[in-house]
């Protein structure tokens, strides 16, 4: 009989194919502020990071993005357009 995959595992494999994983660390107890900031905007740690790292991007590079009313947090769809930005 063949083994058959778990639902973890069909996860991991697809999150392997379609993400790159960033470790980052910070001080100790840090993590629950930053956490606590992004619920109080109703966003979770994963998407305040991402749109946190788009806006310092573009900023950085000077520009903002066009078209662009949400002020970033939207790392996949707006990808493409920071990359134009940042030519």
């Amino acid at each position: 009989m063949a083994k058959t995959k778990t639902s973890a595992e069909v996860k991991n494999r697809y999150n392997s194919k379609v993400y790159d994983r960033l470790n980052i660390m910070v001080p100790k107890g840090e993590r629950e502020t930053i956490k606590a900031h992004a619920v109080e905007y109703d966003k979770s740690l994963n998407s305040f990071i991402n749109r946190a790292i788009d806006e310092t991007m573009v900023r950085d590079r000077g520009g903002g993005i066009p078209g662009c009313s949400s002020g970033g947090g939207h790392a996949p769809d707006h990808a493409e357009q920071i990359k134009e930005v940042s030519k």
